[in-house]
């Protein structure tokens, strides 16, 4: 009989293997929390999630902190998910369960396969099985399948993404199942892996909006889906229609309006307590600890605003920190007047505002069709109150923009980038010189590709 256990492994390094706790991982715990009532939700790490997602499903968990395996039968694990995969079948056969993977989604309870020994189901790819997947897995304290899986790694030689990279997770546990068949159930690849990973199965995943009944669980295939796993949230997955979309409005609908009414209040705060974080213009990349913002609701921001002609929703004063990551190239010139005064408005004195544009030389500022505006490293100095006195007072035809606007944002660095790290040697080639690349990049196209400017708002003169 397999126990009343579900079981996540994630956290194993301190970067989370690069992917941070998301919606998407609430999702999957929130999920499997709410089909399967009375089951022990275990989550096993080294390091724990520290964000409002992990906050809100903590009460679910118990939180097992482990030191990830480094070798086995002393063939060493070098990638993490490798550790995970060893982790995953020493806590089935110890304490028997449901194992499954951070980046799924529970459709419907477990209960019915219970009475196996050990459940898996293939993974196929356009319908062809090729292997066994291991992001879901039931089995029975001390199965004889999983104990035997286990042993088989004394034939691991995975040294991270190569050719045996599959070869313990995937195709060894097909041959072992064709070996001892009695101590396994193999479920088809619509039960939990069902689409698959290739174009097809990520577009009727993501693109399409479809229904599939015979769905326990949904793997979401996080190696190859991560774009779009990360792009959804509280506030956007009602507003993009998708089979994971529509899963997710099904299942936990509830738990979503919740946790959005959960963060407006956190964004309430942060705006009342004059010591905000904001991030411009976010687009798809939102930030979870500043507040984000844009005109389209569809990126799930915090805030649904135009910010280069409507009064921004904030406190004067109330912002510490601003990231405006390829937002200044959009807007157009007749709408900068209000939209730095009211930059300036909301940031306290010395909040520091980072800013990203592409380079106006580069063929990257010229393909988006909504680029209006260039911008130029010495642009940014048209915003520095005490640059524009000087040019004022010495006649010079500079536009002495920050005097006339009545703003004040120090310049403190300006930095410039090449496209990449070829990039120096393809000029040289090009123009057969020697020169240094910044010597001659002011006389070149598509060499330097992005400007960076740190300012610091100034509203007390004597700074």
């Amino acid at each position: 009989m397999i126990p009343r256990k579900i079981h996540f492994v994630f956290g194993l390094e301190e970067d989370f293997g690069g992917k941070v706790f998301t919606f998407a991982h609430w999702a999957a715990i929130k999920s499997a929390a709410k089909l399967n009532p009375g089951y022990e939700i275990h989550y096993w790490c080294k390091y724990i999630p520290e964000n409002t997602y992990f906050d809100d499903i903590r009460n679910l968990v118990n939180i097992n902190l482990i030191e990830p395996p480094v070798q086995i039968f002393g063939n060493e694990l070098l990638h993490f998910a490798h550790k995970a995969d060893v982790i995953r079948l020493q806590t089935l056969k110890e304490y028997g369960g449901v194992y499954l993977d951070i980046d799924t989604i529970t459709t419907k309870s477990f209960d019915d396969l219970l009475t196996e020994k050990c459940v898996l189901a293939y993974e196929s790819i356009k319908g062809t099985p090729h292997g066994l997947c291991n992001a879901v897995m039931l089995a029975e304290k001390n199965s004889q399948f999983i104990s035997e899986w286990l042993e088989s790694y004394r034939s691991f030689r995975s040294k991270g993404r190569d050719e045996f990279w599959q070869e313990h997770s995937v195709f060894l546990p097909l041959q072992l199942a064709a070996r001892i068949p009695e101590s396994i159930t193999i479920l088809n690849q619509k039960t939990f892996f069902y689409p698959d990973w290739t174009e097809e199965g990520i577009a009727a995943m993501f693109y399409e909006n479809h229904v599939f009944p015979e769905a326990y669980a949904h793997h979401l295939w996080e190696q190859v889906t991560w774009g779009a796993l990360k792009s959804f949230n509280e506030f956007n997955y009602n507003k993009i229609n998708c089979s994971y979309t529509s899963l997710l409005g099904t299942i936990l609908s509830e738990e979503i309006e919740c946790l959005s009414s959960k963060r407006r209040i956190w964004t309430n705060n942060e705006l009342e307590n004059k010591n905000a974080k904001i991030n411009l213009g976010c687009g798809p990349n939102r930030d979870m600890d500043h507040i984000n913002c844009d005109l389209y609701a569809k990126t799930g921001a915090d805030l649904i605003f135009d910010m280069s002609r409507d009064p921004w929703p904030m406190p004067s004063d109330s912002v510490s920190s601003v990231k405006l990551f390829h937002v200044l190239e959009h807007l157009d010139y007749s709408t900068y007047e209000h939209f730095f005064r009211e930059l300036y408005r909301v940031t306290k004195d010395g909040c520091d505002i980072q800013i990203r544009v592409p380079h106006p030389r580069h063929d990257w500022f010229l393909i988006d069709p909504t680029h209006t505006k260039a911008w130029h490293p010495e642009s940014f100095t048209y915003l520095d109150k005490r640059i524009s006195l000087q040019r004022y007072f010495q006649g010079d035809s500079k536009t002495p923009l920050a005097l006339y606007w009545d703003i004040d944002f120090a310049v403190l660095q300006l930095q410039v980038f090449i496209e990449s790290n070829l990039t120096e040697n393809k000029v040289r080639a090009a123009f057969s010189t020697t020169s240094k690349i910044m010597e001659i990049e002011p006389y070149i196209n598509n060499c330097i590709s992005e400007i960076h400017a740190q300012l610091k708002t100034r509203k007390h003169t004597g700074q």
